[in-house]
């Protein structure tokens, strides 16, 4: 019933009588018509409404170029974070007195401690950060931190474990902001596959033994000048599209939860 034109619908019961396997793949991507299918889930359509900045928080944008408005609503998007302006910056110029004030400043939260640094150390320093950050974590207080790898690769796991043993959500970075680029790096992934998998010339170049060519460039051995098998070639094309639609498959989740997450506009 999708396909009314006659001629269509001749063209696709050809291309499945001929290719059974093939086709019914070729049938399922570039086949059915998707106007009235359903790109985004329920619950998708539900965390997009969650979305919906404020007034207050879409009155403090105004301000703002529709370029930079297009990208804070895009990083609330895949965040869910917004942009909070700072009214007074206090600028240190020793790291004794920084540090000072930042122990006080961790000493007087009551609700929650976001801290996050690139590099950890469990010297004296680390280890009074570390037990302020217990002590307010022990006191009921939601304590937070994110630490880079190799900013602390000399930093024991002990010094970590302690602090999660208080309370404290302590997590790398990558464990942070990896999740939150899945879709980004599946779909470049994904390019990269298809570009490696298409690639023809430099395999033909480097490849000297045609008994080490890959299914790309193996159909170059049933196409010759004076004879061309025909059979053999369409069978290898379908055989080459089979990888492709099968990452293709098992990653279009992410490629489509990219799409619909950068989709959204201020």
């Amino acid at each position: 019933s999708e396909n009314r034109n006659p001629v269509k619908s001749l063209a696709w019961v050809t291309v499945l009588l001929l290719f059974p396997v093939g086709g019914i793949i070729l049938y399922i991507f570039f086949g059915r018509s998707i106007k009235n299918t359903r790109m985004i889930s329920r619950r998708n359509r539900r965390k997009l409404a969650e979305l919906a900045l404020p007034d207050a928080v879409q009155s403090s944008w105004d301000p703002y170029s529709r370029e930079i408005r297009q990208q804070l609503m895009l990083a609330r998007t895949l965040t869910g974070s917004t942009l909070l302006t700072a009214r007074d910056v206090e600028i240190y110029t020793s790291g004794a007195d920084k540090f000072e004030a930042l122990l006080r400043d961790i000493a007087s939260a009551r609700r929650y401690i976001n801290l996050q640094y690139y590099i950890f150390a469990d010297d004296a320093i680390g280890t009074r950060i570390a037990e302020a950050l217990m002590e307010r974590a022990r006191a009921g207080v939601k304590v937070r931190v994110i630490y880079d790898h190799i900013g602390s690769i000399k930093v024991k796991n002990s010094f970590f474990r302690r602090m999660r043993e208080a309370g404290i959500e302590v997590y790398p970075f990558f464990r942070v902001v990896f999740p939150l680029l899945k879709p980004v790096t599946i779909t470049a992934g994904v390019l990269t596959f298809i570009s490696c998998w298409n690639d023809f010339i430099t395999p033909l170049y480097i490849l000297n033994d045609t008994r080490k060519w890959g299914m790309i460039i193996s159909v170059y051995n049933f196409w010759g000048l004076y004879t061309s098998e025909w059979n053999l070639i369409c069978a290898v094309i379908v055989l080459t599209l089979a990888p492709i639609m099968i990452v293709y498959i098992l990653a279009q989740k992410y490629i489509i939860a990219g799409m619909t997450a950068g989709s959204v506009k201020g």
